[in-house]
């Protein structure tokens, strides 16, 4: 078990959008714009949307593959949960770039869609309510869609086991989505703190 983490970590540290960007413009991702690893940094310091969607797609993966490989090895529920959490780590923190990194959204999705779907269908449905009729922001409406995860405390097992993709115990269910969604936040200390000023 103890060298799953790590693997994990590896695996989130590959920093898609600073390949996915030098390859395509021969730009140093994290000297553009906001300097985040990510998606959207990568859209709007290139102005191409298919490097965004590009970026998006390999960090989504990211979260995804490795435990789609760990579930046909037959890994264990406190094994898949620290490898969900290390490859939100390792992008968030990349070994590669000096501990820079990304947010963590897409990676985080790719590793929900193999374990539960409830903090998909959550983050989502908050994003989009609260982008189009609250803030028009898309940092706002990350940091509300993130901090709208931790409503799963508040749901009944009953309804964790109908989002789940794979069996898992709901209390380990509630301790990675809360691991993940601080770790994303973390990332979003800037962003609030922007916000708290204006």
């Amino acid at each position: 078990m103890s060298i799953i983490p790590l693997i994990a970590y590896l695996i989130g540290s590959v920093p898609s959008a600073y390949l996915i960007v030098k390859l395509f413009t021969g730009k140093n991702i994290t000297a553009e714009g906001s300097g985040n690893v990510g998606a959207m940094n990568s859209y709007e310091s290139t102005g191409k949307k298919h490097i965004g969607l590009l970026v998006f797609g390999a960090d989504f993966l990211k979260g995804l593959v490795p435990l789609l490989l760990l579930q046909i090895i037959d890994a264990g529920q406190i094994e898949m949960s620290l490898a969900g959490i290390f490859l939100i780590v390792g992008h968030n923190f990349s070994v590669f770039l000096n501990f820079k990194g990304g947010k963590g959204l897409a990676t985080a999705l790719g590793v929900f869609a193999t374990i539960n779907l409830f903090p998909i269908i959550v983050w989502v449905a908050v994003w989009v309510s609260s982008f189009k009729f609250l803030f028009k922001d898309i940092n706002k409406a990350n940091i509300a869609a993130t901090t709208s995860l931790l409503s799963v405390w508040l749901l009944p097992d009953s309804l964790l086991h109908d989002c789940a993709i794979m069996s898992s115990d709901p209390l380990l269910v509630r301790i990675m989505v809360s691991v993940i969604a601080s770790l994303i936040m973390f990332k979003h200390i800037k962003d609030i703190k922007e916000i708290m000023a204006k």
